[in-house]
């Protein structure tokens, strides 16, 4: 993960099917069920790992500083209709199959043959419900079969499958690994599991604090990615979103090659899980998960596999499929410059945690270190030494690896290797290494560049309007009340609105709720969802008619 690396990448096949993770944010049609008791569910018990063989692993991992891993994969090779509970409803069927492994923090689902009729939904939660991934439906189908979704917490999961009764076409499941996560995953009042939240060290500033104020749209831009390192293992890296001089929307991400040292297995990138948007709103530690966005898989495009002595350690991948628009991602910038930056940020996924950054108020410096026992080659590394800001001390930690550094115009120079930073460091040595971003783009500015136009920098683009463009110059067309809210808004119109489409968003341009409706002069209420504290807008738009507000919730 971030650390030093002095091994070469074995040999990896460059081009690859993989799948998407698109889901409908449907529930489950079980969490209607009245009288469902999951305890009846059939339920598969998977023994827990060996935490000893497990310690010993890691152990030898870090001693090769190599990634860290998070957890493992148990092998399962079930096919999942053979073990379901079938519950016959009015015009559908549905099956539900519990699996469970003891002391396990968090659990997630890999599938190696997999395939959703049209129509149908599959879901997995935790039987608390307080995590739920899906509705999965046809659009997660590939033509290699591999699936995989994100983890829920606790030791127990259950997946649910529905199917109406008019499908004719037979779903496939097969289940052919659960992954045990073991750490980076915190317990939160001794019963309700928050898997990744608040697992990296308290020195760490979240992005929504006042030092990310100068990058709002480079934040949008940053992913966790949650890596199958082999068939036994599981682990995070941090990576990016790249525009490119097309400006197609093609989903670029660059990462780091160490984050994929060891998959030597095709299958594993079809089963690599990207999470958007990754972060909690407001400056300080949240106890509220994020809204799950992620999609799966990724073709690799071009590596860096000589980063163990004198290579830029990048990974340049595409992922299968585009970027949904409510998912709000922002296409970063880049530069060729050989120029040292006067000040730099990294913005990244330290142990899995929601989104942070780290700040260098100093120049930016290329590596004086060249023994490859010591460090990276200066012609192919930069140097950021980290500085105390208002709210923390940000660094980096396993999971930050592949993460970028940006310029103070928001635009990437490098990708993080790795270093020495922690919270508990003297402040001299809380340095990090990254890989020149004009080391890479050699390789890959095919891809960046297909026109060949010669661009040696370019801007970044969310092709969308910005916040600022869509707020109302005229603020008299609308009120809102009451301001603070808590649990729902008043809209009280000039006058009536109709056939209105109502869209609450936070400032980073995330939906938290999109309903149409006819709004009179007299008001109109609003229950909103569950929103930590913070700003937010409401967006009113009709036929005629498309203003914004902002308002506050406490």
């Amino acid at each position: 993960m971030k650390k030093k690396l002095f091994f070469l990448l074995q040999s990896i096949a460059l081009c690859m099917c993989l799948n998407a993770q698109i889901s409908t944010n449907q529930n489950p049609k079980s969490f209607s069920l009245d009288n469902l008791n999951l305890n009846t569910v059939n339920t598969v018990q998977l023994t827990p790992p060996d935490m000893r063989e497990i310690d010993s692993v890691d152990a030898e991992r870090d001693a090769m500083f190599k990634m860290q891993a998070c957890g493992v994969r148990i092998p399962v090779d079930k096919d999942f209709f053979d073990y379901a509970t079938v519950i016959p409803l009015q015009d559908a069927d549905l099956y539900l199959l519990r699996v469970t492994s003891q002391y396990a923090l968090a659990l997630n689902l890999y599938c190696d043959d997999f395939f959703m009729p049209e129509g149908t939904q599959l879901h997995v939660y935790n039987p608390m419900h307080t995590r739920c991934l899906g509705a999965f439906t046809d659009r997660n189908n590939s033509s290699d079969g591999y699936f995989a979704t994100d983890y829920v917490y606790n030791d127990t999961m259950v997946i649910e499958y529905y199917c109406p009764k008019n499908v004719t076409d037979r779903a496939k499941i097969h289940i052919q690994s659960i992954g045990y996560f073991y750490r980076d995953v915190q317990y939160e009042d001794g019963t309700d599991v928050k898997a990744g939240l608040n697992t990296s060290g308290p020195c760490n500033v979240n992005i929504n604090c006042s030092e990310g104020d100068n990058y709002r749209d480079v934040q949008r831009s940053v992913v966790k990615l949650m890596i199958p390192i082999n068939a036994y293992q599981i682990g995070y890296c941090t990576g990016t979103i790249l525009n490119n001089t097309q400006e197609d929307k093609k989903p670029y991400v660059i990462t780091a090659a160490h984050c994929i040292q060891d998959v030597t297995n095709q299958s594993y990138y079809s089963q690599i899980v990207v999470v958007f948007n990754y972060e909690t709103q407001g400056c300080s530690r949240s106890k509220q998960e994020p809204k799950v966005q992620s999609l799966t898989g990724c073709n690799v495009l071009a590596y860096d596999k000589s980063f163990s002595q004198n290579g830029g350690d990048y990974l340049f991948v595409e992922l299968k499929e585009n970027i949904p628009e409510d998912y709000n991602p922002y296409f970063c910038g880049w530069t060729t410059t050989h120029d040292k930056a006067p000040s730099a940020v990294c913005i990244h996924h330290p142990s899995g945690d929601v989104k942070k950054i780290s700040v260098s108020t100093q120049q930016i410096k290329e590596t004086q270190i060249s023994s490859p026992d010591e460090g990276w080659d200066p012609n192919t590394h930069w140097t950021a030494t980290w500085s105390a800001t208002d709210n923390g001390y940000g660094i980096t930690e396993g999971g930050s690896s592949g993460s970028g550094l940006f310029n103070p115009q928001g635009m990437l120079i490098g990708v993080l290797s790795g270093g020495a930073s922690s919270c508990y460091t003297q402040d001299k040595y809380k340095v990090d290494w990254f890989g020149k971003f004009y080391v890479a783009y050699d390789s890959i500015k095919q891809w960046l560049d297909p026109a060949n136009t010669g661009a040696e920098e370019l801007n970044g683009n969310s092709f969308t309007a910005s916040l600022t463009e869509t707020l109302s110059k005229d603020n008299n067309d609308f009120t809102l009340y009451p301001v603070p809210a808590e649990d729902y808004i008043i809209i009280n119109a000039s006058e009536n609105i109709n056939n209105a489409v109502v869209t609450v968003f936070d400032i980073n341009g995330r939906k938290h709720l999109t309903m149409q409706c006819n709004i009179m002069s007299y008001g109109f209420k609003i229950n909103l969802p569950s929103l930590p504290a913070g700003t937010y807008y409401i967006n009113v738009k009709s036929q005629h008619f498309n203003k914004t507000q902002s308002f506050t919730v406490r």
